[in-house]
């Protein structure tokens, strides 16, 4: 596994790129898709200290 540097910055962002096993498409379709959406939403929300009607 590689040791990457990461600067510790406040409110910095990540970009990170994962793969499935086989490549299989996991998340393909509009209702994963939508699925996937909630839960970044949510994330976000969590994340930042916003509680909504989850």
């Amino acid at each position: 596994m590689s040791n990457y540097r990461r600067a510790l910055i406040p409110g910095g962002t990540y970009f990170f790129t994962l793969v499935t096993w086989h490549r299989q498409p996991l998340l393909a379709g509009e209702e994963r898709i939508g699925h996937l959406r909630e839960s970044f939403r949510r994330w976000s929300a969590l994340s930042c200290g916003v509680v909504t009607d989850l």
